[in-house]
């Protein structure tokens, strides 16, 4: 993981909207039937991976260049 990633996690008793290669806005919901959490920031999602440990889904963002 670098600086600049976003590592975003939420519990997995939804399903992400987005998927690796998908471009996100800062407010758009992570997993719309449950509401919350939104992203923070705009970009590009790199992955998407479930953790078993914590039953959850951890999303990596490579947010925009600050221009």
């Amino acid at each position: 993981m670098t600086p600049r990633q976003v590592v975003i996690r939420v519990e997995a008793t939804c399903s992400p909207a987005a998927a690796p290669g998908e471009r996100v806005r800062p407010g758009q919901l992570v997993c719309p039937e449950s509401q919350t959490p939104a992203y923070p920031t705009s970009g590009i999602v790199q992955s998407v991976r479930f953790d078993p440990n914590a039953h959850e889904f951890v999303i990596v963002v490579l947010p925009d260049p600050i221009r």
